[in-house]
């Protein structure tokens, strides 16, 4: 049930993001990432609580890398990388991987807008 609602409210932040609710957005995804939290704390083998978990702090980071404050979205994106690295590594799934070369491209992108070329490349 709780990985349901984590869905449901990463679902409803991404629709308040394309309809340009950056506020709601970011509150939607805080309580994804609070649930999606505790669900990786007490199972961080399940593939599919990481890549969700992951995947929620990558559109944090996409938030606010396109919001008024892009300095923030570093911390969200080392996060997804830190946290989806191991797991695109030892999983034979897709999602964990593709989910994080998501991450690193948009970590890149980050870097890029802020003058940082060897960073960026690194991403």
């Amino acid at each position: 049930v709780r990985f349901d609602a984590a869905q449901a409210w990463h679902r409803l932040a991404r629709l308040d993001a394309l309809l340009g609710d950056h506020e709601q957005a970011l509150a939607g995804y805080a309580r994804a990432q609070e649930l999606l939290a505790g669900l990786v704390k007490e199972s961080p083998a399940n593939a599919l609580y990481v890549q969700q978990f992951g995947d929620t702090l990558n559109w944090l980071g996409e938030l606010h890398r396109t919001g008024p404050h892009p300095a923030a979205a570093g911390k969200y994106y080392d996060q997804a990388r830190d946290l989806l690295t191991p797991v695109a590594a030892d999983s034979q799934a897709a999602g964990p991987q593709s989910t994080l070369a998501r991450v690193q491209n948009n970590l890149g992108l980050w870097h890029k807008a802020a003058n940082r070329p060897h960073e960026a490349e690194q991403a």
